[in-house]
């Protein structure tokens, strides 16, 4: 199999593999986040922030994972009106999600309310980040994404088609 990537290449940028993206991800949002958190006198709640986002960094395009997703970042399907890539943030989201739930249920509510929020995160990453020239060229419009913009709309069909890469990446974090 062909290694995992999260951007197939376009006039703006190169393909960018999976985990080096994610990694680029991840130490981006904590370096901002260590600039945000100089202004925070609270401990507790620097510690609650970083792992909200450190988690929303790690989960936030697992959707990408997707066997189809992954064919049609390489180029080996063609996106068309009937073939396109799954919702990517939803599967991220509904993983956070379900540990939320895993949390309540062990009424361990702090770690619940850290993966709901990251959740959230995850969801909204691409809303008020739009690039419109990039966007467009590609055929999404805002509408496309606002329409998309539901935590749960496609969990069970998100977690099956990722069934591969699912145990994997989640245990890892």
């Amino acid at each position: 199999m062909e290694k995992l990537i999260a951007h197939s290449a376009d006039e703006f940028v190169g393909k960018q593999l999976y985990e080096d993206h994610i990694h680029g991800v991840y130490d981006r949002a904590v370096k901002h986040l260590e600039y945000v958190l100089k202004y925070c006198e609270n401990e507790s709640l620097k510690e609650v922030l970083t792992e909200i986002l450190k988690a929303a960094a790690v989960y936030h395009d697992f959707g990408k994972l997707d066997e189809i997703s992954q064919q049609l970042l390489h180029g080996a399907i063609k996106f068309s009106k009937n073939v396109k890539m799954i919702n990517h943030t939803d599967a991220g989201a509904c993983i956070l999600i379900n540990f939320a739930r895993e949390f309540a249920g062990k009424e361990d509510y702090d770690n619940m309310f850290k993966c709901l929020m990251s959740a959230i995160l995850v969801t909204g990453h691409h809303i008020g980040m739009l690039q419109p020239e990039r966007q467009s060229k590609r055929g999404i419009t805002k509408a496309d994404i606002f329409n998309n913009f539901t935590i749960l709309r496609d969990k069970q069909r998100v977690l099956d088609r990722c069934p591969n890469y699912k145990n994997d990446v989640v245990n890892e974090y």
